[in-house]
């Protein structure tokens, strides 16, 4: 698995962000939720520092019931073409965007960040190319 080890601020993200993003992996890894940090967290992990104000995990359709559970303030994300909730954790807007079955290829060969994984790069583009 490659690692990427760049600090929080080499990426240009607070520090509440990468405390947040870190203890919700923790709670879904206890609750054996598969997902992967997407969004502009994990873009920053391959390329300049890029400023972000929210988390975004990427989990299966399968697990939203679960999510829903962990963390039962939430609302429906509002996406055309994907399913998932937003919440708010430590004063952090948190999406949790979901993954057809067919996509589990997502979660698999994964980057580590900051302890936690991300999708590969090409991934990522494919996840933002098939999400409105």
């Amino acid at each position: 698995m490659l690692q990427i080890s760049k600090t929080a601020s080499d990426l240009n993200v607070p520090e509440n962000l990468v405390k947040v993003m870190l203890k919700i992996d923790k709670k879904l890894n206890a609750f054996k939720v598969p997902h992967a940090i997407i969004g502009g967290i994990a873009v920053g992990g391959y390329s300049k520092p890029r400023t972000t104000k929210d988390i975004d995990f990427l989990i299966s359709t399968k697990d939203i019931d679960k999510i829903k559970n962990i963390f039962p303030q939430n609302s429906p994300l509002l996406m055309e073409d994907r399913v998932g909730i937003t919440t708010i954790v430590d004063g952090i807007d948190v999406d949790f965007i979901c993954h057809e079955p067919e996509e589990i290829f997502l979660l698999e060969g994964m980057t580590e960040y900051h302890g936690v994984n991300i999708p590969g790069k090409t991934k990522l583009l494919y996840l933002k190319l098939t999400s409105e």
